[in-house]
């Protein structure tokens, strides 16, 4: 069996080695760069000075580091100074937190082989502070009525503030009441970067369950040594009833970890997908009570090490996507106290193509393969159509294929003078696939072949570029192949044959 699962991964790799040439489409371009110099066999254009000038709260070191763009960078020609320049603005476009880029540059001659340059980069915020009311359906998790809060550039970091208050059903009719927040506050330190994340979870329950509350706060550091960038952190947390039962043991407990991290490049630079990336990491947790155990399945502390090769880009051109992704990670862990080891092998590759904004080709491959036979429960969130809970595995190869098509903009400023409420639809019919070696006792331990297909719609508004609607229906098709019906249970499990998803983010 162990075979079969590793020609699954063979396979998955080999058809996206082969997928960017079946989906090549010619990709547009949304501002062209004029050339204001003549070429020279040795010239030397240097970047002399960058101005940014925003309209909006984002702060200009985190555009810099963004946008990867700096004072003193040399090209021999002016054509690779004009990809330099084009390159940073579409590095700024694929963050959905701003509306526009334009960069504009000055070349200044010195003498007939030496030119000084002069950047001007102009970006505008999109509209990233929203609060609503919100819903969503989820065939996993039943009904969930909200208010939702988001400030996408919260204190201008491109990063989000998030706040919510809930009250949800399941789909066992139990019904709860809760609220959640995270955030992050950037930091410069010793003129390093720095910052402090924290998040908070709070769920009481109808049914007179004890109360959930899950809390950290956690403060990192980055500085370069020996050239390298190096990121340390260290966290707590406190937890209450974190799994939501009845009688849990531990009345609360901490969690305490820390870890470091790089990112190191390799210099090895494959055409296509650009130079790959090594990441690894290190990290330590325990979950402990002071002066008292915790149950035995949470004792002791854990290490981890980490690694992980990575290539590729995906870049907004509008609401379609071009490029490719791909990262494979191993991860080894061991528990101090249980003497328990742990050793994964993931992998992800993301493939996208568009057709001048119109149409696209969307191609995503994960897996996963567990060397100790740890298994992973809702695998079927890799699969629309299939309830999460139905697969749990010790390794499993997943395929996702969709075709995003643009319908229509829907202009309401033609109606209301204004352009709030803009906003483009599109539909993406798809095809997922899954091959799972099931976890004994599961109905992936006997049915290892899975396939699903359906429609999502998606709405992207013109003012709130983060902000993307999903509607999703799913099938299972072996469920609806078998008897027939788009309803009727699926004979392996007993489970709905569908999987319907109203909510906001994309699937991949």
């Amino acid at each position: 069996m162990q075979q079969k699962i590793r020609l699954c991964f063979l396979e998955a790799f080999v058809f996206f080695l082969c997928f960017p040439t079946f989906f090549s489409f010619p990709q547009g371009s949304e501002q062209q760069v004029t050339i204001e110099a003549p070429t020279t066999v040795q010239a030397e254009y240097r970047v002399r000075s960058i101005i940014f000038q925003i309209k909006g709260r984002t702060k200009e070191r985190i555009l810099r580091n963004k946008a990867q763009i700096d004072i003193g960078a040399r090209f021999t020609t002016p054509e690779d100074l004009a990809r330099y320049i084009a390159d940073a603005r579409q590095r700024l476009l694929n963050e959905r937190v701003l509306q526009s880029v334009e960069i504009e540059y000055l070349i200044e001659t010195l003498d007939e082989n030496h030119y000084e340059v002069d950047i001007v980069i102009a970006v505008e915020d999109s509209w990233n502070i929203i609060a609503l009311p919100y819903f969503r359906y989820d065939s996993n998790d039943g009904l969930l009525l909200s208010i939702r809060a988001r400030d996408y550039d919260f204190l201008g970091s491109m990063q989000a503030l998030v706040l919510n208050i809930d009250y949800s059903s399941d789909t066992s009719g139990a019904k709860s009441y809760g609220a959640y927040t995270s955030f992050s506050v950037p930091l410069q330190i010793w003129a390093h970067d720095a910052g402090i994340d924290a998040s908070e979870m709070l769920e009481v329950y109808a049914d007179k369950r004890p109360m959930t509350s899950i809390s950290d706060i956690s403060f990192w550091y980055r500085q370069d040594i020996a050239g390298i960038p190096f990121t340390l952190r260290a966290s707590q947390g406190l937890q209450f009833n974190p799994d939501g039962i009845a009688n849990d043991p531990d009345p609360y407990f901490l969690r305490s970890a820390l870890s470091v991290a790089s990112t190191v490049s390799t210099g090895v630079v494959v055409p296509g997908v650009g130079e790959l990336q090594y990441a690894p990491s290190l990290s330590l947790y325990e979950l402990w009570r002071p002066n008292a155990p915790v149950l035995s399945d949470r004792q002791g502390a854990t290490v981890s090490f980490s690694h992980s090769i990575s290539g590729g880009r995906v870049d907004w051109i509008g609401n379609m996507r071009s490029g490719l992704l791909f990262s494979v990670s191993n991860t080894d862990s061991y528990n101090l106290y249980r003497r328990d080891p742990g050793a994964d092998i993931d992998f992800l590759i993301n493939f996208h193509a568009m057709y001048k904004s119109i149409i696209g080709a969307n191609a995503r491959g994960t897996g996963f393969y567990s060397f100790t036979s740890d298994a992973r429960e809702k695998l079927g969130s890799s699969m629309r159509g299939i309830l999460d809970s139905r697969l749990y595995g010790t390794s499993a190869v997943f395929l996702s294929v969709e075709v995003p098509i643009k319908l229509f903009d829907f202009p309401t400023h033609v109606f209301i003078k204004k352009d709030w409420l803009d906003f483009e639809l599109q539909c993406a019919p798809f095809l997922d696939l899954g091959y799972v070696e099931g976890a004994a006792g599961t109905v992936a331990a006997t049915y290892h072949d899975w396939y699903s297909g359906g429609i999502e719609l998606l709405v992207y508004p013109f003012r709130m570029r983060t902000f993307i609607v999903r509607a999703s229906l799913g099938f299972d098709l072996n469920a609806v192949l078998t008897t027939h019906s788009l309803t009727a249970s699926s004979p392996r499990d007993g489970a709905s044959p569908y999987e319907l998803f109203i909510g906001i983010g994309l699937f991949f």
